[in-house]
């Protein structure tokens, strides 16, 4: 699999480049490691491995990034999150052994932080999630290094037993890595049957399977699209659902669910508006300068209470009756004061730091300090 000749000798091996593995395990991962792997891949040779979960596997094919597939998702319960993790873990320790890799790089994977936590291999991660308080208690406090928006205070990362020193914060968000220099295709209007001239609005159903996720509750996001639909005839709602057995809405006229993972940031760029029961996606919008309504039952992730809320990007609602009336005050506004939040979002954005440069830089002072 490595290309690398002579690595016998340390001098060597550092002179012509580091094997970096890359674990990933979700779609937003999958944005973030493609193009941090392209920076990496200049002086580097770069290992990408995921797990057998279509998200992740499918928006890798879209994004034409080579993912070696170790293990499976989990599922829903306790009990087959555990069984997933502990045979991946047997199957990253022989594929590692193998490989051996210089420096690792995840989005807080357990199974990463475990593997190199055990096999001495420097672990590097950057995450704008410390609401996830199961993995963050599982792998925040084995890292070397953890990069994350500065948005996010060090409290909510110092609660996990890391060390201040190792924590990197950057001026910036997580989606503006794969924003910045996006350009949206106009094939996934053809895909999904729809066309430049329609009013639409995307809306992505809240996540039902990760460990923080309270599923207790049900999701309010399908009686809300219908109730809108009806209001609004004339626009189009997309449903993005996360798992095609929760479909709970009939296609209807100006009603679309769409299974399998899709081009998001195009969609969003023709559309009226965001409706996000998620972050990643969310944060994309309110970048995208798309009038956006944060719709998650749990608490607010810091990025948006810390910056995305304060700066008047988003709105966060999460009774159904408050979903429904901003979204149709957002309907209601005027193309000139969508014209306006995107000249907002277009000063925040050239403002903003972009992390990986930083993280490049990291995994050789990483490699070093522990040789």
């Amino acid at each position: 699999m490595w290309t690398l000749s002579c690595l016998n000798k340390k001098q060597s091996r550092l002179a012509i480049g580091l094997k970096i593995w890359i674990d990933i395990l979700t779609p937003k991962q999958a944005f973030f490691a493609s193009k941090l792997s392209q920076t990496l891949m200049k002086d580097h040779e770069v290992w990408m491995t995921s797990r057998n979960y279509p998200q992740v596997t499918q928006m890798g094919k879209i994004l034409g990034i080579d993912l070696e597939i170790i293990g499976k998702h989990g599922g829903s319960t306790n009990e087959t999150k555990l069984s997933a993790s502990i045979d991946r873990l047997h199957g990253l320790q022989t594929r590692v052994n193998d490989v051996k890799p210089d420096v690792c790089i995840s989005f807080l994977s357990p199974e990463a932080a475990r593997i190199s936590f055990g096999l001495k291999v420097p672990h590097l991660a950057e995450s704008d999630s410390p609401h996830a308080s199961h993995v963050c208690k599982l792998v925040v406090p084995l890292l070397d290094s953890l990069y994350t928006p500065y948005s996010i205070s060090l409290d909510s990362w110092l609660q996990y037993g890391i060390k201040k020193e190792k924590i990197h914060r950057f001026r910036g968000l997580d989606p503006m890595v794969w924003l910045r220099d996006y350009k949206p295709n106009s094939d996934i209007l053809k895909k999904l049957g729809l066309t430049e001239r329609d009013r639409i609005v995307t809306i992505r159903t809240e996540e039902e399977q990760a460990a923080y996720v309270d599923r207790s509750t049900v999701s309010s996001i399908y009686p809300i699209t219908k109730k809108l639909a009806g209001k609004f005839p004339d626009h189009k709602f997309v449903i993005l659902a996360r798992y095609t057995n929760r479909m709970k809405i009939e296609r209807e006229d100006n009603i679309l669910n769409v299974e399998g993972i899709i081009d998001g940031p195009s969609l969003l760029h023709y559309s009226k508006l965001f409706i996000g029961g998620g972050g990643t996606m969310t944060q994309e919008a309110a970048l995208m300068g798309i009038p956006s309504i944060g719709a998650h039952r749990s608490s607010i992730p810091e990025v948006f209470s810390g910056y995305l809320i304060p700066k008047g990007l988003v709105k966060w609602r999460t009774k159904p009756a408050e979903i429904a009336r901003e979204a149709e005050a957002m309907l209601s506004i005027t193309n000139k004061v969508r014209s306006a939040q995107k000249k907002k979002v277009a000063r925040l954005i050239s403002v903003m730091e972009d992390p990986i440069p930083e993280i490049a830089k990291a995994v050789q002072t990483m490699r070093v300090a522990h040789n």
